[in-house]
């Protein structure tokens, strides 16, 4: 259970994100691929500025 606390925030985001994801899909194929699209752009982003590091621990 220590190490799901560890990474809850990071699940419920990645989860939140692909709710919304499937939501624009079932409205609308091309607007769904726009949607992932900036999610991932908007991640790629994070990660460059703050790296993930191994001391979560």
């Amino acid at each position: 259970m220590k190490i799901l606390q560890n990474y809850i925030e990071d699940v419920l985001i990645i989860l939140g994100m692909l709710l919304i994801v499937f939501a624009t899909y079932l409205l609308s194929y091309v607007a769904a691929i726009y949607v992932l699209g900036a999610f991932l752009f908007a991640l790629g982003i994070f990660f460059a500025y703050k790296p993930p590091t191994s001391k979560r621990r």
